[in-house]
């Protein structure tokens, strides 16, 4: 029975010194870097040096004469000659190296071809230089002698290996470059066993493939992951499948606590692992490959909490799997340390089948599930395979977004940012108001006392209860972007609540309120302190359509004592409206707080980290700043070209109603007047009054132009008269407009920056144009394309 082993690192001993250490690290540089032997010092040409596998027990034995080396020996029966090179007990023969191209100094380089020859004498009459050849009883490709030095080319191109870089150690490769027109077929040098026990030096079967996370990234050593069941029912549309099972550590039973087994809970992600690969010296756990999976987890156990599996219990007739292993140390004694992960399907298993004893024979089987009578989920070996995926300890995330440096191998990738509803990046440091994103408008996030007066809720007001203006404080505070994916602390500016309440205004998930059978969001939460107890306090903003969502699955840290959720909205019998763990998302945008925007528009400097550019101007109709204090007509910009904006009575007398008049009712004048009255110059995105330079229409009302209450006759919000200058607020939230450009020319536009609690969505100006044939300007999904003509 012939057996492979997988290709294995290496140690170079100069044959005149004793084992002393690693092969030393050499990191970064070129491809090609000189190789170290056990003292540190550069491998050279011509030196005798012992070649030997490095073990992978922990304590790899240093002294000469211990563990195993390369030497030559006569493997096939009835054939002394040529020798075929073998893994032999002790130091094993020394060898020489001769490059290809030999540099001044006589240092062997990595990924070079290289001629190996024995430094000894045989009674064979081929020469000790290494040559790769076929061999039958295997069927693979063995190490065997009577190569040449030197002359490279054609013909010798089976005498030539490379030394590669493998880790803190070094492999050997057999594919050389001393042919230009050869395509030879290239392969790792591991060990081959041979039906008579000989352990030949040969190619190897080529690594197992890596094991990768639900990211997608490699799955590594000494690393926190979540062990997670691949759902067997698919998501439902409103996100990932986050709730599902995990494998946690629990009492064996009512009366024996210690040590503790394996199991599968449900609504929780279970407890993170770290797996340990046979050769510690791999970071990359790859499939087929024997390891130690220990739960990183403080228990009142002395057991360790390294997996192992359990004496077989004759009640159940399973074999469960238990704790109280050790990490390492391969062999007989601690056979049942070791499981594997194994592709199945495109995802995982585990399986238990060790061979880290040579001459044992475990059982081989499935690590799955199995439900015993009190309804408990062990971990058992089963016939059937148990489908798992692997995610990154919540942990690690957070100690990548807490670092200024990715992991090791890490993708520097950073979450998309929030963006407020200008399309400008959410920071932190400046407030927010949180308002609707979906229909009905109205309202925003803000507070009110349910049935008791402290703490307050975290509720969705409505019109006469608009938004409070609010922060976000990332879990990295030096971050100063918001992203989605991310904890946050959310916490409101100014609640008014310190008169009543002595609760901080910092959100926090609420404990489970049995009379109404929720969890809802709450002021009384902590600033910063990422970790278990400040659990409640700390959400997400994800993106959900087209605009955002609250969300609650922390990653500072996660014991299940809340399930992932959405955060949607709770109605009760009085009407409060209280922000909740919901399967319905309550969609939001974020706006930019009133006080901030006035700190913008006044200002002659930009907010810090903000950029110094001010919006483009707008120009008329002859290229020319539109500013303020001049008479402008506002006119068609597309065809018919004719008449321009004006004013008219429609239904009523006052006040009235501003409208797109024909050729035979012309524009009237106009004045526009930002939201800093001390810029001279009108410019797109700006809050502005505008208003007639003389109405002339016998109305009390003032020329300005505001928009009117939401028509129902009409089923539609009109722009008429009657509206105030200046005084930016919710007062005067309906009076301000703005000028955008559309295409080829510019657009009206209601969004106003000076406030905003919902009462009338964002929307372009268009034109409604009724039965009797008046186009008045309207809140529209159309823009009416417009021009400025100086007056």
């Amino acid at each position: 029975m012939m057996r492979t082993l997988l290709s294995f690192s290496l140690l170079f001993a100069l044959c005149t010194q004793p084992l002393l250490g690693e092969a030393q690290t050499n990191p970064g540089g070129p491809i090609s870097q000189p190789v170290k032997d056990t003292s540190g010092n550069n491998v050279r040409a011509g030196a005798d040096y012992f070649i030997r596998p490095v073990t992978t027990t922990p304590a790899i034995c240093r002294r000469p004469g211990c563990g195993t080396g390369f030497a030559l020996a006569s493997t096939t029966p009835n054939k002394t000659c040529p020798l075929n090179v073998v893994v032999v007990g002790g130091n094993g023969q020394p060898v020489k190296f001769t490059p290809v191209s030999p540099n001044k100094d006589g240092v062997i380089t990595t990924a070079t071809d290289l001629n190996v020859r024995f430094d000894v004498k045989t009674n064979c009459t081929e020469s000790t230089v290494w040559r790769l050849q076929s061999d039958g009883s295997t069927g693979k490709r063995i190490v065997s002698t009577g190569g040449v030095i030197g002359n490279p080319g054609k013909n010798t191109l089976n005498n030539w290996f490379k030394i590669l870089k493998d880790g803190n150690d070094y492999s050997l490769q057999f594919c050389p470059t001393v042919c230009n027109t050869c395509r030879p077929a290239c392969g790792n040098i591991g060990v081959v066993q041979d039906s008579n026990g000989n352990v030949l030096v040969g190619e190897a079967d080529p690594s197992p493939e890596q094991v990768v996370d639900t990211e997608g990234k490699k799955v590594r050593a000494g690393i926190e992951y979540y062990i997670r069941p691949v759902p067997t029912t698919p998501c439902d549309g409103r996100g990932p499948c986050v709730v599902g099972s995990g494998f946690v550590l629990v009492a064996r039973s009512a009366n024996e606590t210690c040590p503790l087994n394996v199991v599968v809970v449900e609504g929780f992600r279970g407890q993170a692992v770290i797996f340990t690969p046979v050769n510690p010296k791999k970071g990359v756990i790859r499939v087929s490959t024997d390891v130690n999976i220990k739960t990183n987890l403080t228990t009142i156990c002395t057991e360790s909490t390294v997996w192992k599996l359990d004496d077989f219990d004759s009640s159940s007739g399973q074999w469960f799997v238990t704790t109280g292993g050790v990490v390492g140390n391969p062999g007989k004694d601690t056979i049942s340390n070791w499981f594997k992960i194994e592709k199945y399907d495109d995802d995982y298993k585990l399986v238990f089948c060790p061979t880290v004893c040579d001459f044992c024979k475990p059982l081989c089987k499935n690590v799955g599930v199995f439900v015993d009578s009190n309804g408990n989920r062990r971990v058992a070996l089963t016939d059937q395979p148990y489908k798992i995926t692997l995610f990154l300890s919540l942990l690690v995330v957070l100690a990548i977004a807490l670092s200024t440096k990715p992991l090791p191998g890490a993708a520097a990738y950073a979450p998309e940012p929030v963006l407020d509803t200008s399309g400008k990046k959410v920071r932190t440091n400046v407030a927010y108001n949180v308002i609707p994103a979906s229909y009905p408008y109205v309202g925003g996030v803000s507070i009110g006392s349910v049935n008791q007066t402290c703490p307050f809720y975290v509720v969705g007001g409505d019109s006469s209860n608009g938004p409070l203006p609010l922060y976000l404080s990332p879990v990295n505070e030096k971050k100063g972007v918001i992203r989605v994916h991310t904890d946050l602390n959310i916490y409101f500016l100014d609640p008014g609540t310190d008169e009543v309440c002595s609760d901080s205004s910092v959100w926090m998930l609420k404990d489970y309120d049995s009379s109404a059978t929720q969890k809802f969001v709450t002021l009384g939460g902590a600033m910063g302190n990422p970790g278990k107890e400040t659990l409640a306090d700390w959400f997400k903003i994800e993106k959900y359509e087209d605009a955002y969502k609250f969300y609650y699955c922390p990653n500072v840290y996660y014991d299940g004592s809340y399930p992932c959720s959405d955060i949607g909205i709770s109605e009760d019998e009085y009407g409060n409206k209280r922000l909740t763990l919901s399967d319905v998302p309550y969609k939001i945008t974020l706006f930019l707080a009133l006080f901030v925007v006035l700190a913008i528009a006044l200002s002659t400097k930009p907010l810090l980290g903000a950029a110094a550019s001010a919006p483009e101007t707008v120009l008329d109709t002859s290229g020319k700043k539109v500013r303020t204090s001049v008479n402008y007509y506002i006119v068609p910009g597309s065809y018919p070209y004719a008449g321009g904006i004006t004013v008219a009575s429609v239904n009523q007398t006052c006040p009235f109603n501003v409208i797109a008049g024909d050729s035979s009712n012309g524009p009237l004048p106009l004045y526009l007047l930002p939201v800093n009255e001390k810029k001279g110059v009108i410019r797109i995105h700006t809050d502005l009054n505008i208003f007639f330079s003389d109405g002339g229409v016998g109305c009390p009302d003032s020329t300005v132009w505001m928009l009117k209450d939401y028509d129902s006759s009409a089923a539609q919000k009109f722009v008429t008269l009657g509206g105030a200058l200046g005084n930016p607020g919710k007062e005067t939230l309906a009076d301000w407009f703005k000028i955008e450009k559309y295409e080829d020319a510019y657009k009206l536009y209601y969004c106003p920056n000076v406030y905003y609690d919902g009462s009338y969505p964002c929307s372009d100006i268009g034109i409604s144009e009724d039965e009797y044939g008046n186009k008045r300007l309207a809140l529209s999904d159309v823009p009416y394309k417009v021009r400025f003509q100086l007056a």
